[in-house]
């Protein structure tokens, strides 16, 4: 037991970083910092602060920082604050207006891609998108002959033996003195209470527990609208490199979502916006 908490404390002090956890990187701190600091300026503009009053406060925030976040929020103290606000001015996201001060998020790896293999992946979208269905379904999700599922056959009733390709008419009776509910006879025993009754017999168009009349829920239940990804594991993004599949599979859901709508943009700008928005990373 001693042994066992003695290896628990050790693991617990252990100077090594968990696997999960993710590197320092510097990039991602100035980024950080660079949002941090707009929303900042954000606030006390909309307080009516100018300029002045601003590089005075952010001058202040930046010497309680610690020396990584310190030189970042020096750096753009010093000569940017006139320019967020300009940006600012103009309805401007913190993480556009860090983008455009070179405080550029870091994407990992797997979000990159060429500017060749976007074009060509750009092109290769359109054309398969030409011969795709939107309103095609799956036989077991559409109101196909292969979809519909047939009633459930019950056995008929001896008792009432019904031919379904003739049907009976109901007959109209008149009541009278012959309908009118008999009395059943006391046991002999004198035992006064009732006989039970036998058991109604259950007519032939009762479903059993469980099954639904033909109502159309079960053809209806599982109708999706018509907005399918027809591409988005599709064999295009095979082609290339395993580093490069993420960001193929995010340019193929923006030029569905493109197309769908009705836009016609080239590649050079489905990329360079995917690029600018910080979707995807061109190198």
């Amino acid at each position: 037991m001693f042994a066992f908490l003695f290896a628990l404390c050790l693991s617990a002090i252990d100077p090594t970083p968990p696997p999960f956890r993710r590197p320092f990187q510097p990039e991602r701190v100035s980024h950080f910092e660079c949002v941090n600091i707009v929303r900042h300026v954000e606030k006390l503009v909309q307080s009516g602060s100018g300029v002045k009053h601003i590089e005075t406060k952010i001058s202040e925030m930046c010497d309680r920082l610690s020396e990584t976040r310190k030189e970042v929020c020096q750096s753009i103290a010093k000569d940017k604050i006139k320019q967020i606000v300009d940006l600012l001015n103009e309805m401007k996201a913190p993480q556009f207006i860090c983008d455009l001060l070179g405080y550029r998020k870091i994407l990992g790896p797997e979000r990159q891609i060429t500017v060749a293999d976007c074009h060509s992946i750009v092109e290769k979208l359109k054309v398969q998108y030409k011969t795709f269905k939107p309103g095609f379904r799956r036989p077991i999700l559409n109101q196909t002959e292969g979809s519909k599922i047939p009633p459930p056959v019950l056995p008929q009733n001896p008792a009432q033996p019904q031919n379904p390709t003739k049907p009976q008419p109901a007959a109209a009776k008149v009541l009278g003195d012959d309908d009118k509910p008999k009395e059943e006879p006391k046991p002999a025993d004198g035992n006064s209470e009732a006989r039970p009754l036998p058991a109604p017999i259950k007519p032939a168009n009762d479903r059993p527990f469980g099954i639904r009349p033909e109502s159309g829920i079960r053809d209806n239940r599982l109708q999706f609208p018509g907005m399918r990804m027809p591409f988005g594991l599709g064999p295009v993004c095979k082609e290339l490199p395993p580093e490069s599949r993420m960001a193929c599979h995010i340019i193929s859901r923006s030029v569905y979502k493109g197309l769908r709508l009705g836009k016609d943009e080239t590649p050079e700008e489905i990329c360079k916006n995917l690029n600018e928005t910080r979707y995807i990373k061109l190198i």
